[in-house]
């Protein structure tokens, strides 16, 4: 298999790597047997393999790189699907989130408006995404990154 190399967050390349959020990062596609940009659980020693990406090129970066790829190999992928509730009012929240990531509302801030309790919209979440909220937004800011990383 062809491997390209992994740039850090910011580098300007086609082939480009971002951290999204805690716990996650993005690495590009042609480096591991994944078809397109997939999320991976960043364990300690990937996110210290992690730290030389944002140097310039050398041994060690190239060291560092090849190190991550195998092991980036046969780590399990995250699945970033992105389930969309049904519920109107979840739809509201889901939507607004989706066009503005950065959006840091929790759920007690939308109780006026959508007109339902926290209760009611935590319980909401779960039956029909299969997750939190703050696992949803998790999975929503991820793809938004992957889909601003350069590729």
């Amino acid at each position: 298999m062809h491997r390209k190399g992994l740039a850090a967050a910011g580098e300007q390349e086609q082939h480009g790597h971002a951290l999204a959020g805690p716990g996650y990062g993005v690495v590009p596609t042609g480096t591991t047997p994944w078809t397109e940009p997939t999320g991976v659980l960043v364990t300690p020693l990937v996110q210290e393999l992690i730290v030389p990406l944002g140097t310039a090129h050398s041994p060690a970066r190239r060291q560092a790189e090849q190190l991550l790829v195998d092991l980036l190999e046969s780590v399990p992928s995250t699945p970033l699907t992105l389930p969309v509730p049904t519920d109107p009012r979840l739809r509201t929240i889901t939507d607004a989130l989706v066009a503005d990531s950065s959006d840091g509302r929790d759920l007690a801030a939308w109780v006026d408006h959508v007109a339902a309790g926290v209760r009611t919209l935590t319980r909401r979440f779960r039956a029909e995404t299969g997750m939190t909220s703050a696992q949803w937004r998790t999975h929503a800011r991820i793809r938004a990154r992957i889909r601003a990383a350069p590729r």
